[in-house]
């Protein structure tokens, strides 16, 4: 279990509709920067219980899950907003991480 504070922002997404659907969450830092993706789990309670095993606190961190036809955003001390996709089959590939702008690899 990690022992620092994270002040960023958590999002679980779903992957597929139905008995193929598959879950991820990804951690992004307090400047909205990608930190982690996790593995890809058979579904949400898995992979909740992997981002609580990573520091993952619903009662105080900012976080989004995918809904059917949405997502839910859970403001920390404020009440759950839903947001409607476009299209119910709206499911986002996960980010990538963003390498720094001065990181040697990307020039």
């Amino acid at each position: 279990m990690e022992d620092r504070v994270h002040r960023g922002r958590w999002a679980f997404v779903r992957h597929g509709t139905g008995n193929s659907s598959k879950w991820l969450w990804q951690r992004f830092g307090p400047d909205g920067r990608l930190e982690k993706t996790s593995d890809r789990f058979g579904s949400y309670g898995q992979a909740l219980r992997d981002a609580l095993n990573c520091g993952f606190r619903p009662d105080a961190d900012d976080y989004s899950a995918d809904l059917l036809h949405g997502r839910i955003h859970y403001p920390p001390g404020r009440d759950p907003e839903f947001v409607e996709s476009s299209n119910g089959a709206d499911r986002r590939a996960p980010s990538k991480p963003q390498q720094p702008a001065d990181d040697p690899k990307t020039g």
